[in-house]
């Protein structure tokens, strides 16, 4: 952005960037031209956030961001007493078994929660008879993508709509000929996408990937099973999303973490079609035991995530710049995005500090008060970790001390003055070296650039 030429304009777009003016005004200034920000605060298609209980759906969340902890709690005391049933249920059966007595297929009611596959066909017969298709399912991974899109046993598509997939995907694949149509990924797609289900994720081939997308605009996909990479670039609105999980694989901690507020908002945003829908309904429906209440109220109604720079002046940044032979990395690194954020966090600390110094001032003691209090927090200091003699000495000039600094005025002096000020020369200090670190933004590149001179990177 800070090498396009001015003349060209820029339209920008986002679901999730808190407080966006700082990043317009930025743009405005740097490109001399005026920027129109344009924000709305309420979806045009509202979100019901729920969950399921048996045949009732329940409303976790409505589309003025009010949590309701209590019917989640009460979701969760529901959950777990089904558990609990299907285990004594199968455990009673198994105890008649090793009876000898054989009994016919597990009862319906024993498959409980813990049976997902049964879980998630019930929903999606319910979704297709209250016309809540076409459905997106997250799921936080591949292989789990395609084996839930290979359970579901319903049939989506009618003949006629089934007859138009598999027109559509002769006409645009047949050039790829057999070597495609023998692909056991083909294949299993195929068969999938004949019935209005389909997978989505990095590992499928691009061109069945695209194939999916196509058919998933033209409506032909009722219910698609993808992971988080759906959600970003692609502008593939449904009626319903369905969270299997709201834990992801974090690269940085090598574990599973929660998803962020921000990356909740961005797919469940993805329910409700403007021009088409009346509202999107986003359901959570857990193959693992269900995340805590507090944790997903966290989730839900949190902070969106604030806009940071990433631009970083380290080695390849100086050698690109310098390479470029036309680029000046002072100049660049002070339009920088990342420099206005340094400047308004520079005036921040400035205000701060005056803001401690002022209160200092308005409640300082005087010199020989600050000698008194010295010497108390000294003897205060030595009868704590002295011992024997010394302590019985330290204890005797601590009692000194103490006849000689009675009343009420050293009483609010040594109660409330004295610690006070100690806090906020402390406070002081730390804001005078924060401050004096971001006096010269470019203090941290020149070593980079000497170490560069030094290896004969750098003929200046």
């Amino acid at each position: 952005m800070i090498l396009l030429p001015r003349e060209v304009n820029l339209v920008l777009l986002s679901a999730t960037i808190d407080g966006p003016q700082f990043f317009a005004s930025w743009l405005g200034e740097l490109k001399q031209k005026p920027i129109h920000l344009i924000s709305t605060t309420y979806r045009i298609v509202p979100l019901q956030h729920a969950v399921y209980r048996g045949d009732e759906l329940l409303t976790i969340m409505d589309n003025k961001e009010t949590f309701e902890g209590g019917l989640y709690t009460g979701w969760l005391r529901w959950r777990a007493g089904a558990v609990k049933a299907a285990d004594d249920h199968r455990a009673r059966v198994a105890d008649r078994r090793r009876g000898g007595y054989e009994d016919g297929p597990v009862a319906r009611g024993a498959a409980g929660p813990k049976a997902y596959r049964h879980q998630l066909n019930e929903l999606i017969a319910r979704l297709e008879g209250a016309t809540l298709l076409p459905a997106l399912v997250f799921v936080f991974s591949r292989r789990d993508c395609e084996r839930y899109a290979a359970a579901i046993e319903h049939t989506l598509l009618d003949s006629s709509d089934a007859s138009v997939v598999r027109h559509m995907m002769d006409f645009h694949l047949h050039r790829y000929g057999e070597e495609l149509q023998r692909l056991q990924q083909y294949q299993t797609l195929r068969g999938l996408l004949e019935k209005g289900i389909a997978f989505h994720h990095s590992g499928l081939l691009p061109v069945l990937k695209e194939m999916v997308e196509v058919l998933f605009g033209r409506g032909l996909v009722k219910l698609l099973f993808a992971t988080e990479t759906f959600a970003v670039g692609i502008n593939m609105p449904t009626k319903t999303v369905i969270f299997t999980g709201y834990r992801k694989y974090d690269d940085s901690t090598g574990g599973m973490r929660l998803l962020n507020t921000d990356e909740y908002i961005q797919m469940a945003g993805r329910a409700g079609r403007r021009g088409k829908d009346d509202r999107g309904l986003v359901l959570y429906l857990p193959d693992r035991e269900p995340e805590a209440m507090e944790d997903v109220k966290r989730m839900m109604t949190g902070a969106r995530a604030t806009f940071q720079s990433r631009m970083s002046f380290g080695y390849d940044f100086l050698l690109k710049t310098l390479q470029a032979g036309c680029l000046d990395w002072i100049r660049l690194l002070r339009d920088s995005y990342w420099f206005k954020r340094h400047q308004m966090l520079q005036r921040q600390v400035e205000g701060e500090l005056a803001a401690a110094r002022d209160a200092a001032a308005k409640r300082a003691v005087t010199p020989e008060q600050r000698a008194e209090m010295l010497e108390h927090d000294r003897l205060k200091e030595a009868v704590r970790t002295s011992v024997n003699a010394a302590r019985r000495k330290a204890q005797q000039e601590w009692s000194a001390w103490e006849n000689k600094h009675i009343g009420p005025r050293w009483a609010e002096i040594i109660k409330t003055t004295w610690p006070f000020t100690q806090v906020i020369e402390h406070q002081i200090v730390k804001l005078e070296q924060e401050l004096a670190a971001m006096d010269d933004p470019t203090a941290d590149v020149w070593p980079r650039l000497a170490s560069l001179g030094r290896m004969g990177l750098l003929q200046e």
